[in-house]
């Protein structure tokens, strides 16, 4: 897509960095706009999941501070942008402000274990570098885990606590 075209725009993030940052799920990449909506970097390739994310990009958000980080949450393979893609996510990737991958959190391959994700949705960071990710987790499951019986409880919103 162009500059200013988004296939399927998603999520949406103003920085402290008054930049701002738009994922787009149906194009694979993410947006880094200034407040005018000049494009200033753009993330991955359009059209196809590529590093430094490894998914459909659902979420985003800047960190604060004097180094901040990037954190994108990706979908992994459950819906029709992603099904060709089967070694995808679900997981975090965070990304310093030029987009240069420093980590990834998550196990390839969704699912319900403690390094595991289903399905990143919403994404919000605190004073303390904490990491708060809200799951589309009962939604996601059929398309997730096609056939199988989703558990009467599955994790929704998890706080990932700065070590």
């Amino acid at each position: 897509m162009g500059d200013g075209v988004f296939n399927q725009p998603h999520g949406l993030h103003v920085g402290d960095d008054d930049m701002i940052y738009c994922t787009d799920t149906g194009d694979h990449t993410v947006r880094k706009f200034t407040l005018e909506g000049t494009l200033q970097l753009t993330i991955g390739i359009p059209g196809e999941p590529a590093p430094p994310m490894s998914g459909s990009p659902l979420c985003t958000v800047y960190g604060a501070g004097q180094s901040p980080l990037f954190y994108v949450g990706e979908l992994g393979p459950a819906f029709p942008v992603t099904l060709p893609f089967p070694n995808l996510g679900p997981r975090l990737s965070i990304l310093d402000n030029e987009g240069k991958l420093q980590a990834r959190l998550g196990d390839t391959g969704a699912g319900t274990g403690l390094h595991q994700f289903i399905a990143p949705h919403g994404l919000a960071t605190d004073s303390r570098g904490d990491i708060y990710v809200g799951e589309v987790s009962y939604g996601a499951w059929a398309g997730t885990f096609p056939g199988t019986e989703r558990p009467a409880q599955v994790r929704s919103l998890r706080k990932l606590k700065k070590v």
